[in-house]
């Protein structure tokens, strides 16, 4: 990643702790999580702002005295990190005599893009962890506090392929970057055709870039998705991600696997890679080109806890879609992140904020984004571990003399391989052997066991590990 690619996407890095977090929606009132019991030292939020409001934060404490304590409060923006409330010379908010309490949240300029917010019950005479764009909230504060309450809320959304996604936004230069995020209709929508478009545009003397943030996570699986754009033709200044990311999970790195296209500002350098972070890391980063004058291509992720598989390929939308695999990577280090509270992410955004080379705005339609989970492919065994094994988009299909078939197994397994007819029966055995963790190719010729030429048709390819089946279509045409 250059000079530019130690950048976190999503914010500062600092010290981190993993936090329980209560969703709301539209809450009346909201209570904390108390240390103790129900009648034990408890706070809640009475009201809160919506996003993009400049109004005060107000809550209650109940069961302690009002003068022996008061509430620190903190809010977290995208790519801002946390920050005390209301500010830093003042990080503590009074407690009045009825036990209520209220906070100025937006005393910056940033504050009212805050998709997060914190409150704790301190003691009177301690005094809060500051915080400046901390990336994850210390766990001393839960110890030093007898109680806490948080909230979430988040800016507009769009459906797009069947899910809903947040459209980041920020008032000032925030992560990656910095560059300023946009959720305007200028810089991210979704078309007649249900396409996403993800464009870069310059306004009022500054750049603006896009960011959607999946609501759901959707966990391990095979992540698909589908470009209708070329991404060869990208500015060197431009980059295009699609990632995971976890704002939580600052101590492995925010559970970042990373499909990234871009030359990062050097003119000869590769356009695509694959990473999992932290991508300094021997053998976490992989390092390739995609090819000139693609108009659409396609990216896969497959994800498993023990495993994770690459591959991009060259969609032929005059062959009817037919895929052309252009590189595949399967990554064989001890950096897989959990699955946990991650979420998939896309922006397209400027290296360290630099205006594109030429000065231009730029645009990426994304024409389609699909999970599957790993059903089909991933089994539990009795020692609880996982193993799965899939086979992968067979290339040229349809085809004339002969296909490529790849194949990947998430461990050491026996595997075989076989084609047979449509009427369900066995054609040719292409592979029977031990395989170890990994991606691999086997080709078939058109052919039986007798080396004699099958007729045109469509034919069956099967892998079998165990009790464990896959199943591909594929099209032969002589």
């Amino acid at each position: 990643m250059g000079d530019s690619m130690n950048i976190n996407r999503g914010s500062i890095l600092f010290v981190c702790v993993l936090f329980f977090t209560l969703r709301v929606h539209n809450p009346a009132c909201i209570f904390g999580k108390s240390k103790k019991f129900a009648n034990q030292p408890a706070i809640e939020f009475i009201s809160i702002p919506p996003y993009g409001s400049t109004q005060d934060l107000s809550g209650r404490v109940r069961n302690v005295n009002p003068d022996d304590f008061k509430v620190a409060v903190y809010i977290f923006a995208e790519g801002a990190g946390w920050w005390n409330k209301p500010t830093f010379a003042q990080p503590l908010t009074l407690i009045k005599s009825d036990s209520t309490w209220s906070a100025d949240i937006t005393t910056g300029e940033n504050d009212i893009n805050a998709t997060r917010i914190r409150a704790f019950l301190l003691s009177a005479e301690i005094n809060p962890i500051l915080s400046a764009g901390l990336s994850c909230l210390p766990d001393s504060l839960e110890t030093l506090s007898i109680a806490s309450v948080s909230t979430e809320r988040n800016s507009g959304t769009l459906s797009f392929s069947g899910y809903t996604w947040w459209r980041k936004t920020s008032s000032t230069q925030v992560g990656p970057g910095p560059n300023y995020f946009s959720d305007s209709k200028q810089n991210v929508w979704v078309d007649d055709q249900g396409r996403l478009h993800l464009k870069i545009t310059h306004r009022d003397g500054a750049w603006f870039c896009p960011e959607v943030i999946l609501q759901d996570t959707l966990g391990y699986g095979t992540y698909d998705l589908l470009v209708e754009s070329d991404l060869n033709e990208l500015d060197k200044n431009i980059v295009f991600g699609f990632f995971t990311w976890d704002n939580d999970a600052c101590d492995t790195h925010y559970n970042e696997i990373d499909i990234e296209f871009s030359r990062w500002k050097i003119d000869d350098s590769p356009n695509a890679q694959y990473v999992i972070q932290p991508w300094h890391r021997a053998g976490n980063r992989y390092q390739w080109s995609m090819p000139s004058n693609k108009k659409m291509s396609n990216h896969r992720m497959l994800w498993a806890a023990d495993s994770l598989f690459f591959k991009s390929s060259v969609v032929h939308v005059s062959q009817a879609k037919v895929d052309s695999v252009v590189q595949m990577w399967t990554y064989k280090g001890s950096d897989i992140p959990t699955a946990d509270q991650t979420t998939i992410r896309m922006n397209f955004w400027l290296v360290n904020g630099i205006p594109p080379s030429n000065n231009s705005e730029s645009e990426i339609i994304i024409a389609d984004f699909e999970h599957k989970d790993l059903s089909s492919h991933v089994r539990t065994k009795h020692n609880n571990t996982v193993a799965n094994y899939c086979l992968i988009d067979n290339y040229p299909n349809p085809f004339n003399s002969s296909t490529t078939i790849p194949f990947y197994t998430g461990q050491t397994a026996h595997i075989k391989i076989k084609v047979f007819d449509i009427r369900g029966e066995q054609v040719r055995l292409l592979k029977d052997g031990v395989f170890q963790l990994g991606t691999y190719k086997t080709t078939w010729n058109g052919r039986n066991e007798s080396n004699k030429p099958v007729p045109s048709g469509i034919y069956l390819v099967h892998l079998q590990a165990g009790h464990i089946q896959d199943v591909q279509k594929i099209a032969l045409v002589r």
